[in-house]
């Protein structure tokens, strides 16, 4: 069954329009970016993004960003609570089902599709009361 968001514009094949296979995934320092073919992404946007190719020796310190064609902007890929994705929790040969925010630049992704990461997150300390 297709989403919602299915729109094939007249291909008999069944491509979807909201589906982009990477152009390219490279560790740039401590960023694992996801390059996207160049297009236009509107708020709200559904994307789904084909990691076609293999992805380089990563650490779960490392996050994820996605850049869009042959720009070097980095826009980070959060889950929906607004973690950063780290780069042990993407697989090669997936399909990640994001939506593109505009007001603050990024790329979602639902929790429940990315593999557990061996990141330490850490904690909130709670304030100590003034005397």
């Amino acid at each position: 069954m297709s989403c919602r968001l299915y729109n094939n514009n007249g291909y008999g094949c069944g491509g979807c329009t909201h589906f982009v296979r990477s152009n390219s995934i490279t560790l740039n320092g401590t960023v694992l970016e996801i390059n996207i073919p160049q297009n236009t992404y509107s708020n709200k946007e559904k994307v789904c993004i084909c990691l076609a190719q293999a992805i380089p020796e990563v650490t779960s310190t490392d996050t994820v960003a996605i850049t869009i064609g042959s720009s070097t902007t980095q826009y980070p890929l959060r889950t929906k609570c607004g973690n950063n994705v780290h780069a042990d929790q993407l697989r090669s040969r997936k399909v990640y089902h994001t939506y593109v925010a505009t007001d603050i630049p990024q790329f979602t992704v639902a929790e429940c599709e990315l593999c557990c990461t061996g990141f330490n997150f850490p904690t909130i300390p709670a304030a100590t009361p003034a005397t």
